[in-house]
């Protein structure tokens, strides 16, 4: 028998795919100007949003399902639209933009690590009043400012901003 699928479920494999899509990007970037493969997964990033907002808005009373996931939609339209604009999907990019690349993988793959770790605090406490959530979250903060601070330490990382990547 096959177990059944919730959301969330869904939503933990689209985000696995995303990772790896994401890791394929950053062995196609040294490879060549244009990325369709970084193209892709940055697609395939929004796809993942749009499906976590469209859960998100099925958990809301039925009178507003329907405003959210117009908004919902909306945010997905602009994100491809300014993301088929950008320079991953033109192949318009500078010199250091291979290295910021890889870069932008490792932060996003800490703030990721970073999501989990507040879902499994906010888990918890549900499940125990005695459980201090905000010590958690202040030890999900700490454990990423570390990630990301390791990240940037890198002669790879030398040159990048140290703002999170973003598509929109």
């Amino acid at each position: 028998m096959k177990p059944a699928t919730t959301p969330v479920h869904r939503i933990r494999t689209l985000s696995t795919g995303a990772l790896v899509a994401a890791a394929l990007v950053a062995v196609a970037t040294a490879a060549s100007a244009a990325e369709p493969l970084g193209c892709q997964a940055a697609k395939l990033s929004a796809q993942v949003n749009h499906a976590r907002c469209s859960v998100r808005c099925g958990q809301r009373p039925p009178e507003r399902v329907q405003a959210c996931q117009t908004r919902c939609d909306e945010r997905f339209t602009r994100k491809i639209s300014v993301l088929s604009a950008s320079p991953i999907c033109t192949g318009q990019t500078s010199g250091s933009a291979a290295n910021n690349g890889i870069c932008d993988l490792q932060l996003l793959k800490a703030a990721w690590k970073q999501v989990k770790c507040y879902l499994r605090c906010n888990r918890l406490a549900q499940n125990s009043d005695t459980f201090d959530s905000s010590r958690c979250n202040d030890r999900c903060e700490s454990q990423f400012d570390r990630a990301k601070a390791r990240v940037l330490a890198q002669p790879v990382c030398s040159r990048h901003s140290g703002l999170m990547p973003s598509i929109n």
